[in-house]
Order: C-alpha cells, then structure tokens, then sequence
C-alpha cells in the first residue's frame, strides 16, 4: 500500500489534468463553485472569481487553482478528488495517481532493479501502461480512428493492442 497523500497526487496528477480538452470550461467552473459554495473555507469568493474569469485561459486558471488547492493543504486537495469525481467521473477513473493506487494493491515489484529513463515520448517513464502514454500522446483530434476523442483512440490502440487481424 502506498503513503501517498491527496497533495502528491495532485501534484503528480497536474500534468494530466491540464492537458487542454481533459477538462471542459463547464466540469472547472463546476469544481471551482463547488468549493467555493460548500467549502468557502476552501475558495473564497474573491478566489472562486479569479479562476472562473474568461478573460485568463482555462488552462491558466485551472493551473492556477491546482496550484493554490496544493499550497492549502491535504484536506483541499481531497476536496478537490471529490469534485472532480462528482463532475467528471470518467476522467477521474483516468487520473495516474489512481493507476498507482490500484496496482500498489495487486502486485509488489521489485523497482530497484528497473531503469527508471525517460521514454522519447517525453517525461514519461517507458514503465507506464500503454494505455496512459497513448492518452498523453495523442493530441487532441488526430488518431487512427475517425471521429473519435483522443481518450478513445488510445483506449481503442490499447485495447486492439497484441490482437491479431482477422
């Protein structure tokens, strides 16, 4: 089982949520009122406000309020995980740091011996599931398959992978 807290997953999970097309305008201004009606302890008015303005990007602004959850501390961040999860369920099933937590359970490797280099696909280590880097990978609207999300088409790379042709 691993130690990791709410604030480390957030860190580690940052770069996947900010990708741009991860999170719609909609599901961040959603999470943000979220804790700023619920949890005013969390996001003040003022706060709420800045990272819902349309004048600063959204990726911008959801950098920012990653940013800020992380400064403020454990029980923020999970309120952050609850929020994401009620407003955007099948991303948060997604998220890295879930990966991690799911096979923490299942199996014990021995990591000592394994070279933890980066893969060319950028940060990356070349011991992540297929399926993680042929999500990061493909930018959003290219792929094999017409017309599908690139979340679709490294799901559908993944899971024809090692399957022969008919």
């Amino acid at each position: 089982m691993t130690d990791q807290t709410y604030c480390d997953r957030l860190v580690q999970d940052t770069p996947f949520l900010t990708v741009q097309g991860r999170l719609s305008e909609q599901q961040v201004d959603r999470i943000i009122l979220q804790l700023n009606r619920y949890y005013p302890q969390i996001l003040t008015n003022k706060e709420a406000e800045k990272f819902r303005n349309p004048k600063v990007s959204l990726r911008r602004r959801l950098c920012d309020l990653l940013s800020h959850l992380q400064r403020s501390g454990e029980r923020d961040c999970q309120e952050f995980y609850r929020a994401l999860y009620i407003h955007a369920q099948s991303l948060h099933s997604c998220l890295p740091s879930r990966h991690v937590l799911q096979n923490s359970d299942c199996t014990e490797l021995d990591w000592g011996s394994e070279s933890h280099e980066l893969s060319d696909r950028g940060n990356a280590p070349h011991h992540l599931p297929p399926l993680l880097l042929s999500l990061s990978s493909h930018p959003q609207g290219s792929g094999s398959v017409p017309g599908a999300a690139p979340s679709q088409v490294g799901l559908h790379s993944w899971l024809s992978f090692g399957r022969q042709a008919p």
